[in-house]
């Protein structure tokens, strides 16, 4: 018995890493084209037999999609043709970039495809999930794999095989490789691709478990352009509120069988608008207390108590006997203490209260004094 070659249809949205991991599966860097770029380099659908570690392999390339135009009906006939030749097929491998805020319209789309592909077939028996640019060396705080394979099989099971099981959820194998790491030896993504293609190893072909492509179809009988303003940014400053408005479009798509489906709103170049308001001037948090102290009146009362000669002393003074006058002063201080409310207004500046008399003190002070 001749042993069967691991076959693979790789899918995904442009930019997804898709003919990255194709080129890796063959133990390529350049069978198949590759780009960053939001726009599709696989311009048609091609396979090519490669090894990697050690094993044969057969990988499947197909054009990407983007949100915006998604597969149309000569590029989608052409694929389902080469699928349709080969027979040996046994796996569709759906590339996914593991840093995709969410599942768009795209990927609903690819996996749409499989159900015109083989009607009433449970044709996700044969389907896995490689999350692309996943690296070894990532923080484990930072990236995280189950969020992503629930989010996954909520997906699934929302827009595209409602009645599907939960056992049958948990079948559908989910992958996290970076395909560049892959290309080297002794390390996590490495490892990961060796259980894809063992996974695919023990699978029989698409045509055994589900018979022959149906005719498949993706015009799109109408397009419908939709228009909208949103408020993207708000922002006060003091009492200035500034509010940045943009308009947005997308398109609505009638397909072939009836099923409305929707692109992704996008920004529309230079429709930006900023518009700013005055608001009303108002307090801003809670009002201080400011305090003081203030001398309401100063007095002062000299007492003399009296004269003595300066000769009646023990003392010998030389020079001339002279008067001493001696008593003292008393120095009366009356203060008042005060507070008043200071409240911030949003117009940056403050509000101040009346001053309020809160206690007040009388102090004296006595000065001797001899002259």
């Amino acid at each position: 018995m001749v042993e069967r070659i691991p076959s693979i249809v790789v899918f995904g949205i442009t930019g997804s890493g898709k003919s990255t991991l194709s080129n890796t599966l063959i133990g390529s860097e350049n069978a198949f084209k590759e780009s960053d770029e939001v726009e599709s380099q696989t311009m048609e659908t091609k396979g090519i037999t490669g090894i990697f570690d050690n094993q044969p392999t057969f990988v499947i390339d197909t054009p990407g999609i983007h949100d915006t135009s998604g597969l149309d009906t000569p590029h989608l006939v052409e694929m389902a043709q080469y699928i349709k030749s080969h027979k040996e097929v046994q796996a569709f491998v759906i590339v996914i970039s593991y840093f995709n805020k969410r599942l768009d319209e795209g990927i609903k789309r690819l996996f749409q495809l499989f159900s015109n592909m083989y009607p009433n077939k449970k044709w996700y028996h044969n389907i896995a999930v490689v999350w692309s640019f996943y690296l070894s060396n990532f923080n484990q705080k930072i990236v995280e794999q189950e969020p992503k394979r629930e989010g996954f099989k909520r997906f699934i099971k929302k827009y595209i095989v409602p009645n599907i099981s939960d056992d049958e959820l948990n079948n559908i194998p989910q992958y996290f490789i970076d395909s560049i790491e892959a290309r080297e030896e002794g390390n996590r993504s490495r490892e990961e691709l060796k259980h894809l293609i063992a996974w695919v190893s023990q699978l029989n072909t698409l045509q055994y478990n589900f018979g022959e492509i149906q005719e498949v179809n993706a015009e799109v009988k109408s397009r419908e352009e939709e228009l909208k303003t949103e408020v993207i940014n708000e922002k006060i400053i003091l009492n200035i509120k500034t509010i940045t408005k943009a308009s947005f479009q997308r398109e609505k798509l009638t397909m072939y069988n009836g099923e409305i489906s929707y692109t992704d709103w996008t920004e529309i170049p230079g429709s930006r608008n900023e518009i700013k308001e005055t608001l009303p001037i108002a307090p801003v948090g809670k009002p201080t207390i400011e305090k003081r102290n203030r001398i309401e009146n100063e007095e002062t009362r000299r007492n003399v108590t009296g004269k003595r000669d300066v000769g009646n002393r023990k003392y010998v003074i030389f020079g001339p006997r002279k008067k001493v006058e001696y008593g003292h002063y008393l120095t009366i201080t009356h203060t008042i203490y005060e507070e008043r409310t200071c409240q911030p207004m949003n117009d940056g500046t403050i509000k101040y209260g009346e001053w309020i008399e809160k206690s007040r003190t009388t102090k004296r002070k006595i000065v001797n004094f001899g002259v």
